[in-house]
């Protein structure tokens, strides 16, 4: 009996893989949320350790990047998500006018730039000033961007539509708001 019980345990573990950190892009069907683990270039269903993350993981978006903590079940090919890193937003890529006449050009998941705008134009730096990470909260996308030039601020962004932005940088002291920019692509 012993030696059933331990042949059935090592069998269900052996399904599991260890809790790790993965990172991939996630893509969105009718019927699941898929993730593609970067590294693997599998595909796993995901699935959520609470009804938090449950939330969290309904606002990503076809396309977005997800760095997190999870468990991999090899068995029903899911991921198992009990902890965000950081996100990567798809629709937050791109260049946005501010209504303090500044660009802010999202290059990529992690780094953005901020320049002058000119009419309809914008004076782009020849590389991203700024790397910045986003991770999830109930209602909105906590943002922690680094600045080239150094400094650390802490802020963050609420979408009002696909192409209308609320951007909140706060004082990392008080936590009051230092500015509130309005972006529009």
């Amino acid at each position: 009996m012993r030696l059933i019980f331990l042949l059935i345990a090592t069998c269900i573990t052996a399904s599991y893989a260890a809790a790790a950190t993965y990172s991939g892009k996630i893509s969105i069907s009718q019927k699941y949320i898929v993730f593609t683990d970067s590294q693997e270039q599998k595909d796993y269903i995901v699935k959520s350790a609470t009804p938090l993350i449950a939330a969290h993981i309904n606002k990503l978006s076809d396309g977005d990047f997800i760095s997190f903590d999870g468990t991999k079940n090899y068995t029903d090919r899911s991921v198992i998500i009990s902890s965000f890193n950081y996100v990567g937003l798809k629709g937050l890529v791109g260049t946005w006018f501010g209504d303090d006449d500044y660009c802010y050009t999202f290059h990529t998941f992690t780094e953005f730039s901020i320049s002058r705008k000119f009419g309809d134009a914008c004076l782009t730096p020849s590389r991203p000033n700024y790397t910045y990470v986003l991770s999830p909260t109930s209602n909105s996308w906590v943002i922690i961007i680094s600045a080239t030039h150094g400094g650390n601020y802490l802020g963050e962004i609420h979408f009002y539509g696909q192409s209308d932005v609320g951007f909140y940088l706060y004082d990392p002291e008080s936590g009051d708001i230092l500015r509130s920019i309005r972006l529009r692509k």
